[in-house]
């Protein structure tokens, strides 16, 4: 029983010498204060300011009418009348809307051709054709949205217009020009808010890289600077206490950092959080951790130390791509599908996903709690060849 007290005396006191000796050498050099706060701060405000709207407005588009009837021009006033979208011009030819869009000076344009009204009320069914510029997938996909949804209304309103002319009654008319009523719902984000999903994730998936390149950074300088041996002496060869000494500042710094972006989005932005807050937060250290470990098994695998931060770098970049953010992990290829379980972030994303939008507890996310903490065990197989690594610098 003294031996063991004894021991974990022994491991603290190491750890102490080696977690005190690194906040030195953080003090004496700005850049590790960069990397742990500053760069974190900045990425957390300029997210958090990028989309305060939600979602992109005022979209500037073209309008080409060659109609110029009052069932057009109603459409454009309704065009207009939309938060998303901006009339900026009216155009005379599908040429000049061409033009304008492969500018950059509109995303999208619409045409309403000549004899609309009369065709219409002819039965003739004329076609307005619109343009959206898909390079800018979110911009693209707003406008396309707006305009089918502006169109489809001013032609059902038409519709209705002459069926009542004929005799129907409201409910006739309903039943005909929309025999199926819609009842939509979006539970988690309702407000189809961009920024509730891409803020959130995007600030931590580069918080993630910061985690990465400082963790390789703070042991790979230590063989740039020829101090290494020095490192290791202070806990008497043991690997693992000089790591867990020399890491323990930058996880209480970046779990700092994510804390207050939780808090940032959750309480003052007003993110919604149907679950538990501290189960998210809880997810966001153990990401912290299993950054850290897994910055360690590229160091530890590769050896070499621009390489590493180099491989590091590409690391985290794939990882927000994996994150299932933009594009669902579950209909990826299987390749693709099993190459997600290597990469932190996408199990932060999930208990993010899972709890706060959904309010789903915490418990049936154990699996993810459970794989991050799983992460930490990567390094040890490679541990004696880190130690060598660090011995022959």
């Amino acid at each position: 029983m003294s031996s063991s007290r004894s021991c974990h005396h022994t491991f603290l006191r190491s750890c102490g010498l080696v977690f005190r000796r690194e906040c030195s050498r953080m003090l004496q050099r700005p850049i590790y204060l960069v990397m742990t706060l500053l760069l974190p701060a900045v990425c957390y405000a300029f997210f958090a300011s990028l989309m305060r709207d939600g979602m992109p407005v005022q979209l500037p588009i073209a309008v080409v009418d060659r109609d110029n009837s009052a069932l057009s021009r109603n459409m454009v006033r309704q065009i207009g009348a939309s938060p998303q979208l901006r009339i900026v011009s009216h155009l005379g030819s599908y040429t000049e809307g061409r033009d304008a869009m492969q500018s950059g000076d509109i995303f999208g344009f619409i045409i309403l051709p000549a004899n609309m009204q009369a065709d219409a009320m002819s039965g003739r069914r004329p076609e307005a054709a619109f343009y959206a510029n898909n390079s800018y997938l979110i911009a693209g996909s707003l406008v396309m949205r707006d305009l089918t949804f502006i169109t489809a209304l001013s032609s059902a309103s038409l519709n209705a217009g002459i069926r009542a002319g004929h005799g129907q009654s409201p409910m006739e008319i309903a039943a005909d020009v929309q025999p199926v009523a819609l009842d939509f719902h979006a539970p988690g984000n309702p407000w189809a808010n961009y920024s509730i999903y891409l803020s959130t994730i995007l600030s931590h998936g580069l918080l993630q890289i910061l985690i990465l390149l400082a963790t390789i950074y703070a042991v790979g300088v230590e063989m740039k600077k020829g101090t290494a041996g020095q490192w290791l002496n202070t806990v008497h060869g043991s690997m693992i206490r000089a790591l867990v000494g020399k890491l323990l500042p930058y996880t209480l710094l970046f779990s700092l950092m994510v804390t207050a972006g939780n808090t940032l989005f959750f309480k003052y932005l007003h993110f919604p959080c149907n679950g538990s807050f501290f189960a998210v937060q809880l997810a966001g250290i153990l990401m912290v951790v299993a950054c850290q470990a897994t910055g360690i098994f590229i160091f530890s695998l590769l050896g070499d130390f621009r390489i590493a931060l180099t491989i590091a770098g590409v690391f985290g970049v794939l990882g927000i791509s994996f994150s299932g953010v933009t594009f669902p992990i579950e209909i990826m290829d299987a390749p693709l599908q099993a190459s997600s379980w290597i990469f932190p972030i996408r199990y932060y994303f999930y208990v993010y996903q899972t709890v706060a939008l959904h309010g789903v507890s915490a418990f049936q996310t154990l699996p993810s709690y459970l794989m991050l903490m799983a992460f930490v065990l990567f390094p040890f197989p490679f541990l004696w060849r880190l130690k060598q690594i660090v011995q022959s610098a």
